[in-house]
């Protein structure tokens, strides 16, 4: 046997033997997998994400909420935020296609003015007393109901190397901090089965004072009980 059909040779058996290694990896991670799925109780997950997220102490998240009319999208907020340990809120982004961003201290509230290129300080917050507002900003108030119609499990999909249990959950009536302005709820959940915490959601709702126009909001909750303690702005 020549040197180069030994070298050709070694070379198949390197690849080969990398090959198997791969597959029994794919099939471990796959038999792990499996088995870190089946203790999940399906029955029982969403109920305890629901009690463990109405407990969290701090929590970042993403959203989008859109009003639509006959489907078609007649505003939009797109905002990032977290709510830190002590209640203290930072958000900002765009709200009905306005630049903002904010922090919330008890009552004090700080609003960036982009045309002054400087913090506003308000002593009385006109946060809390918008309740739209209040959804958008805090999305963590949207999962306030205990009750519910229906709870529907969906199936799971793999989410950045992590399961998401799907579920569509139908809260019942009255709970929720815009209630005034919107009803028939429903909400399709994401639930990390490792962790049994809401990730993601999108939340369906119908105007009250006109069924045609839609509210859904897009929601991805994160960074979910870390320690973390925001402070006010400085100019």
């Amino acid at each position: 046997m020549t040197n180069q059909k030994r070298t050709h040779k070694k070379i198949w058996s390197t690849l080969l033997f990398f090959g198997l290694c791969l597959l029994v990896a794919f099939g471990a991670r796959a038999l792990y997998t499996l088995w870190e799925d089946s203790k999940v109780d399906t029955d029982t997950l969403f109920y305890d994400a629901l009690a463990d997220l109405n407990a969290w102490d701090s929590y970042r998240y993403t959203l989008d909420a859109r009003l639509l009319l006959n489907n078609y999208k007649t505003a939009e907020t797109v905002v990032s935020g977290e709510v830190d340990t002590e209640g203290n809120l930072h958000v900002f982004g765009e709200i009905m296609d306005t630049e903002m961003e904010a922090y919330q201290f008890g009552e004090t509230h700080y609003r960036f003015n982009s045309a002054a290129r400087k913090w506003i300080l308000l002593e009385n917050s006109p946060l809390t007393t918008n309740a739209v507002l209040l959804m958008e900003i805090e999305p963590a108030l949207n999962f306030a109901f205990t009750e519910t119609v229906s709870v529907a499990y969906n199936g799971k999909e793999s989410v950045g190397g992590d399961r998401l249990f799907q579920y569509t959950v139908v809260p019942k009536e009255g709970f929720h901090v815009a209630d005034a302005y919107f009803t028939d709820f429903t909400y399709e959940v994401g639930v990390n089965g490792r962790t049994g915490q809401i990730e993601e959601a999108v939340i369906h709702a119908a105007s009250r004072t006109d069924a045609q126009n839609r509210l859904e909001v897009l929601v991805n909750f994160y960074d979910i009980n870390e320690d973390f303690v925001l402070t006010p702005p400085e100019n």
